[in-house]
Order: C-alpha cells, then sequence, then structure tokens
C-alpha cells in the first residue's frame, strides 16, 4: 500500500519507480484525494488498486482483490468516474 501523497515524493511517482525495479510487485494505491487524474495515473504507473482512505471493510476487499490476481477501485471512485465520462 502507497499513500499518494507523500512526505518528500508523490506516492504515484514512488508506485512508478517500485513497478521500474520489481516489476512483479503489487501496489495499491490509498488516498484521500479522489481526482480522475490521480486514479488514471496511479493505474497507468501500475498500481493495482485505488482506495479512499477511511473505509477498513473496503481496504480488506482491496487487498483480496489486487492479492487474487484482479483490480480494484472504490466504488465511490467507480461511480464519479461515469459520471464523469458520462
Amino acid at each position: 500500500m502507497v499513500d499518494v501523497l507523500l512526505p518528500g515524493i508523490n506516492g504515484i511517482d514512488l508506485v512508478k519507480q517500485l513497478q521500474e525495479r520489481y516489476p512483479g510487485l503489487l501496489c495499491l494505491a490509498l488516498s484521500e484525494h479522489g481526482k480522475t487524474i490521480y486514479i488514471q495515473h496511479a493505474f497507468s504507473v501500475g498500481a493495482r488498486g485505488y482506495i479512499l482512505k477511511g473505509n477498513l471493510p473496503e481496504l480488506r476487499e482491496a487487498i483480496e482483490a489486487v492479492v487474487g490476481g484482479g483490480t480494484y477501485l472504490s466504488p465511490t471512485l467507480q461511480a464519479n468516474l461515469s459520471t464523469a465520462e458520462g
């Protein structure tokens, strides 16, 4: 799990660096920010999931999905993306 906003480095940039060094590493982005640009960028650099902070049951669901070989996007964020695209 990587927080999107870290002191000294952007968490999404960290995911990119980790993916370059360890291509099989599973990364899950965790953030308070649900802006489409953050989500798209996180997935484009290799994050396998993106969730909003503060929802413990969702965190477990996201980890299980990513470890199981899938991807995960918070349902709230999915709804926001659908609205933005529509």
